[in-house]
């Protein structure tokens, strides 16, 4: 009797052993940007975390949180040996977290699925990288172009703009569009903002993020002295400003935004990201005729668009690395991107035909918006692609202030030179790149 008693101990012991066992299971924790508390990117990653967990029963999905105001947040929460494993991040924050060593190389797992890798835009496969390494999966991107009110061309017997548009005709538009309109006394305007970083990035020059001004190829000098750059400079200033005024100020915007006047007809030229067709499709939908086209092209022909994307990015400290991979192939790759893309706000980053075609359904509006995702062939991508320099935007709204109030341009670049110099400066040491 004692013997079967000793026996069904040991057999209930071993039973609920290999239950316990096989409940255990593997936690992965996910960081998540929002922008608010609506966004509907959280329903779709929450969406995936449970089809992940239904297709890999050995692992939990934990999704945090973030506010994109709090990313120094992630840092210090994986430098005090937090858990997790995946998170979302901008590119104007990337190198920093690379710099403090907690972003993994992802390059051994694109090894393994080459065709995963070969079917992502060959340009934006290049902003996957820093120092030669795939270290992001990128999620979703967004390319520049004008959107435009056909209905204000047509009124005034105006051509409406092409994709064969450069810089000069973009700006005798712009003009043209002005002097009609306000002859009619109501104060409107050509084109919707100074262009001057985005001119600049047409004409090739290498641009850190947000600044109006160019950097040398080596990333060593601030180029607001160069002749050529004083030149072009002021001939902008000149056609937005001065001879013509084709665009608003800073004073003139105080009690309302750009968005708001392309919306009421009041500016014929908006310049704005690819997210902006969504903005658009719901705020004017067909209440007038408007379409986009390409950013202007360069002296040389060639056009070329600024880019941003947010990515994912693996922690170099995660216990986890292949299932880690795992949910980020899910989210970011072809089947998760697609219902991003599906939104009607990100660009695919995958060239397949499903990614394509997700981008097309997602609405018919505006007609040209094929040429936000052509745009992708020609993105400029600086050796620092998104690092802020900090205090440059500061500095960019100072010198703008000064040059409107000033009306002259080549004595205040000079002024500004070593200002803009000192913040590079700044930038190389806190980088180590000197």
């Amino acid at each position: 009797m004692k013997l079967k008693i000793t026996l069904l101990v040991l057999l209930l012991v071993a039973v609920f052993g290999c239950a316990t066992k096989k409940e255990k299971k593997v936690k992965l924790v996910i960081y998540m940007a929002w922008s608010n508390a609506s966004d509907p990117n959280k329903v779709i990653i929450r969406n995936m975390a449970n089809r992940f967990e239904k297709k890999n029963p050995g692992y939990v999905v934990q999704i945090g949180e973030m506010n994109r105001q709090n990313w120094g947040k992630i840092l210090s929460m994986i430098a005090s040996g937090e858990q997790i494993d995946l998170f979302e991040l901008p590119p104007n924050h990337l190198y920093n977290f690379y710099k403090k060593g907690v972003v993994q190389d992802l390059d051994r797992f694109f090894e393994k699925d080459p065709a995963l890798l070969s079917s992502i835009h060959h340009r934006v496969r290049e902003v996957m990288k820093l120092n030669g390494k795939i270290v992001t999966f990128a999620k979703g991107c967004q390319t520049m172009g004008i959107y435009y009110n056909k209905d204000l061309f047509e009124k005034f017997g105006l051509p409406a703009p092409d994709d064969s548009i450069n810089w000069t005709q973009c700006m005798e538009l712009a003009n043209k569009f002005t002097l009609h309109a306000n002859k009619e006394g109501n104060t409107s305007y050509g084109l919707s903002t100074l262009l001057l970083r985005h001119y600049l990035i047409s004409e090739g020059y290498s641009m850190p993020n947000v600044s109006y001004f160019p950097v040398s190829s080596d990333w060593k000098k601030m180029l607001l002295t160069d002749p050529d750059v004083l030149k072009k400079t002021a001939w902008l200033y000149d056609w937005s400003y001065f001879t013509h005024k084709t665009v608003p100020t800073p004073y003139e915007l105080q009690d309302t935004s750009t968005t708001e006047l392309f919306q009421t007809g009041r500016i014929a030229l908006f310049f704005a990201s690819a997210y902006t067709r969504s903005v658009l499709r719901n705020e004017v939908g067909a209440r007038f005729k408007w379409d986009v086209i390409g950013v202007p092209k360069g002296s040389d022909g060639v056009r070329r668009s600024d880019f941003y994307s947010h990515c994912w990015v693996m922690s170099s400290k995660t216990k986890y690395p292949e299932a880690a991979w795992k949910f980020m192939k899910m989210i970011a790759g072809p089947d998760g991107a697609k219902q991003f893309v599906s939104r009607g706000i990100d660009l695919p980053i995958f060239t397949t035909k499903e990614s394509i075609g997700a981008f097309f359904n997602s609405a018919p509006l505006p007609p040209n918006q094929k040429v936000l995702l052509d745009s992708l062939d020609s993105i400029s991508i600086t050796p620092l692609y998104r690092v802020e320099v900090q205090g440059i935007k500061e500095l960019n709204n100072e010198i703008n202030y000064k040059i409107l109030e000033q009306k002259t341009v080549e004595p205040i670049l000079k002024q500004y030179q070593e200002k803009y110099q000192k913040l590079l400066d700044n930038f190389r040491e806190e980088y180590e790149l000197n």
